[in-house]
């Protein structure tokens, strides 16, 4: 039997957040969550490992629901700073890892999973639900399973028809009934105020349904409690109508929508620069990477193309022939860090002849001769070969067409979204045969015929959307300016540097020393179970927060205490300092 894998993306994110330390990659840019939701990915692949996978997130707050119920979710509090970047962060990532993202208008990602559930959960079709929500649990049937996260982002609790009942005492058809009266605090759900859920299950296992219920109210011992039943009937109607999960919504997807795939060429630099590049192995041992076959039915990609080397010609190959009055398509390979990359390899197609060469000269003979140069990868073009290249390559002219077609940059401006344009995904906006996996040089020479085949489309598709000046005009020459600014990098005063950060240690080492006296300890200021322990079990002040590892005492919990103690001001000091 087949089987899709549906996760609720916002669950999952807001977990891994919750349950990792702080983390940011190189840039500042915050990742612990992306981070946290990619182990727990590559562990589901590893004890599932699903035919298919879609991943469903919220898109905003008003939905349906809030149009019903003004008040719904209406206590929750905004997502923490440092999480907000990761739910775009995280979407970008799904898509380099060629996994389907599903959010839509006025929805939420439960009905998501509830609508591809009932769509493909069939006697063909076994689908797995992975989500922190109990609210799923009405979902499960005879072919669809939920997956609960229990603790962390590592143990998860298989919910099926055979275990439900045992588990919590009913069934998926009496979950809703449940919340009608018992209500669900988390989503701001009202039910029948004064009802919890002994009391709720007691009347749902007694009458079956919250109609049934209603129907035998003279019948329900307790004063008090029918008369909370009574006042309240409209909210209880109106909250099992929140709580019940749409499984009936017009999603176009078909199941070969979900099948996954990717390059490691494509994933690799973003996870490096996200700093993830241990999980690089990791995600491509258990999803494939390119050694799967991106020809297979059902893929969402054209079938590859065979790739030949035979013919793979060197540099003697580049005379004017060659380039000259051509279109020519150029791929580099870069060894080094910005601003000391090198060349080491340069392949290059005029639609007839591929070559491969490590001969600068030649190449740059090339590039002042060609008609047109295509390239994803303009900005290291220039920065490899040095920024004084010849004017006509690294200066583009406003008032002629311009002589680089950078593919990257034109998918950008037609898709500012994304934080990648690897060649998976040109290849997949401009409707392309995928990228030929194998060795390097089946990989190049399979991505120059690609930037050639898809330069017309592109360069169509700017001009069509009216991006074309912007283009030309502004993107490809900003490009040089770039680089001129990472040659030269920032300049610093050494002394001025040295001198400050000299203070700072001074003065981080004269707070620390005030905080230990406060506290009549010393102990690890950056450690927040031991500074907990401090403040709410020492020196006995007001706990705001809690987290799942111990008290909270993040900028926001310290905030509200800067005036119980003075040693909070200090702390407040010392982070600001450090």
């Amino acid at each position: 039997m087949k089987k899709l894998m549906i996760i609720d993306g916002s669950s999952l994110l807001f977990r891994a957040f919750f349950a990792l330390p702080p983390l940011k990659s190189a840039l500042g840019t915050p990742t612990n969550a992306v981070y946290g939701f990619l182990t727990m990915l590559i562990k589901l692949y590893e004890e599932i490992n699903p035919d298919y996978i879609a991943v469903a997130f919220d898109k905003g707050r008003q939905t349906f629901r809030t149009e019903m119920y003004s008040e719904y979710k209406g206590n929750r509090p905004d997502a923490p700073e440092d999480l907000r970047p990761q739910f775009s962060l995280i979407q970008d990532v799904l898509k380099a890892l060629g996994i389907c993202v599903i959010e839509e208008e006025g929805f939420e990602g439960d009905d998501i999973l509830g609508s591809l559930s009932k769509k493909f959960g069939a006697s063909e079709m076994a689908v797995q639900i992975i989500t922190g929500d109990r609210d799923n649990l009405q979902l499960v049937t005879e072919h669809s399973h939920v997956f609960l996260t229990k603790k962390g982002i590592s143990d998860m609790l298989e919910v099926t028809l055979d275990n439900m009942e045992e588990l919590y005492g009913y069934g998926p058809d009496k979950v809703i009934e449940m919340k009608a009266l018992m209500g669900d605090s988390s989503d701001n759900i009202p039910g029948v105020p004064g009802v919890g859920e002994k009391t709720a299950l007691k009347l749902i296992t007694e009458y079956g349904n919250l109609e049934s219920v209603y129907e035998h109210i003279e019948d329900i011992s307790g004063k008090k409690l029918k008369e909370r039943l009574v006042e309240n009937k409209e909210l209880a109607f109106l909250s099992r109508e929140l709580a019940t999960i749409k499984t009936d919504m017009e999603l176009s997807y078909k199941v070969e929508d979900f099948v996954q795939n990717f390059h490691t060429f494509e994933v690799q630099p973003l996870f490096e620069t996200l700093g993830f590049t241990k999980l690089t192995p990791r995600i491509v041992q258990v999803m494939g990477g390119e050694e799967a076959a991106f020809g297979d039915p059902g893929s969402l990609f054209a079938p590859q193309e065979e790739i030949s080397l035979d013919e793979l010609a060197d540099a003697k190959a580049l005379t004017a022939d060659f380039y000259k009055d051509k279109t020519v398509a150029v791929h580099v390979i870069l060894d080094g860090k910005t601003p000391f990359r090198t060349v080491t390899n340069t392949y290059l197609s005029n639609g007839d002849t591929i070559v491969k060469t490590d001969d600068t000269k030649a190449v740059l003979a090339v590039l002042q001769g060609a008609k047109v140069i295509v390239t994803t990868q303009t900005k290291e073009i220039i920065e490899a070969f040095g920024a004084d290249v010849p004017a006509e390559i690294s200066l583009f002219n406003a008032d002629k067409t311009a002589r680089i077609h950078d593919m990257s940059l034109i998918a950008y401006l037609l898709d500012p979204t994304r934080t990648n344009y690897g060649y998976l995904y040109l290849t997949e906006r401009f409707s392309l045969p995928s990228i030929a996996s194998g060795s390097v040089d089946v990989e190049c020479v399979s991505m120059v015929k690609a930037l050639l085949a898809m330069n017309e489309a592109a360069c169509e598709s700017a001009r069509r959307e009216e991006l074309w000046s912007l283009y030309e005009t502004i993107e490809l020459p900003l490009i040089h300016t770039l680089v001129v600014m990472e040659k030269n990098g920032i300049y610093i005063d050494t002394e001025k540097l040295a001198e400050t950060t000299a203070r700072f240690k001074e003065e981080l080492a004269q707070v620390q020393q005030e905080i230990y006296e406060l506290a009549g300890e010393t102990f690890n200021i950056n450690s927040p179970k031991q500074l907990g322990v401090i403040l709410f079990e020492k020196m006995n002040l007001p706990i705001i927060k809690k987290t799942k590892t111990g008290y909270s005492t993040d900028a926001e919990v310290l905030d509200m205490l800067r005036h119980e103690s003075p040693i909070v001001e200090k702390i407040l000091a010392y982070r600001s300092v450090a």
